[in-house]
């Protein structure tokens, strides 16, 4: 092998306990990679192919929005009173009011603490409305019977209220009912998951995938790293499976995938703003038929406590 200058792709493999003790090389400060089993060989080969392509696109920039604006959006959580000593999930429609800040589409969100209350923010709302159980306590809302769509009128929204706290306090769980949000029904539209965590080493990992309640089960979700370049969301979306589900599978309309890049970036930069921010979940953004749009119907964030910097 010494003096090999081609462009062909060379590796070896010996099949023997001592393989990751051979030196080969091809050239000064060209080592041939050694491997024990063929299969390892194959993985590490198929895997250099779209790293090749990868390292070869164009790296593209992060997007600057000249609609947010950083310090309103601060100001917004101060009133609201994320930045306790302690910290903790914020409340729905403050995670959802954080959003729209940064001009990521949301359903309209209203807070209510009584039946009366829920009543009066559905008739605001319009008729039929989705309630959903408020709580800074509660991971999934679906566990616990913290879910009821469709109403149509006062009654069902006074039945679904009273119901939902009843269903806690069998539960032992009537602290974890901080009232409830109504919002319109939000009809059609693929649903998609859109989060971010603090990785100890790599700092925030941001996340895409297809939503709603079963993406625990289906793990069809990409990573990538902070922050996303304008090319990122194409990357991104194009190692999901469920990827026909948002440009037409079997006779469907495609789906808004240019409002759902659009949520991505300006996701991004939200997490560029807000260091505070340790952990976020939209799930689901609903991504509508081709122009338009998209909207998400549900938010978790975690804002750090001035104790814990």
């Amino acid at each position: 092998m010494a003096g090999y200058t081609g462009k062909k792709p060379v590796l070896a493999c010996f099949m023997m306990s001592g393989a990751s003790e051979v030196d080969m090389h091809y050239g000064p400060g060209r080592v041939l990679p050694v491997y024990m089993f063929p299969e390892a060989a194959i993985k590490s080969l198929a895997l250099s192919w779209p790293y090749a392509l990868y390292r070869q696109r164009d790296e593209g920039h992060v997007r600057e929005f000249t609609d947010i604006d950083e310090e309103e959006a601060r100001r917004f959580l101060r009133s609201h009173g994320a930045y306790s000593e302690e910290g903790g999930w914020l409340a729905p429609e403050v995670a959802m009011g954080l959003l729209q800040r940064y001009g990521i589409p949301v359903a309209a969100t209203r807070a209510a603490f009584t039946p009366e209350e829920a009543v009066q923010a559905a008739r605001e709302t319009g008729f039929p409305v989705a309630m959903k159980l408020r709580s800074t306590k509660v991971t999934h809302k679906t566990d616990v019977g913290g879910i009821a769509l469709g109403l149509k009128n006062d009654a069902e929204v006074m039945n679904a209220f009273t119901s939902m706290q009843e269903r806690l306090n069998l539960a032992g769980r009537a602290d974890a009912m901080e009232g409830v949000i109504i919002q319109p029904m939000v009809k059609g539209g693929q649903e998609v998951i859109v989060g971010m965590s603090q990785d100890p080493v790599f700092g925030p990992l941001l996340m895409v995938g297809i939503g709603g309640v079963q993406v625990e089960l289906i793990k069809d979700v990409a990573f990538s790293l902070h922050p996303l370049l304008d090319r990122d969301p194409d990357y991104l979306l194009a190692q999901l499976k469920g990827l026909p589900l948002l440009t037409g599978w079997r006779g469907s309309t495609p789906k808004d995938i240019d409002s759902l890049k659009e949520v991505l970036l300006r996701f991004s930069a939200l997490v560029d703003d807000f260091a505070e921010i340790t952990e976020m979940e939209i799930n689901p953004v609903m991504v509508f038929d081709a122009g338009k749009g998209s909207s998400v119907v549900d938010a978790r964030i975690f804002f750090k406590g001035e104790h814990h910097r």
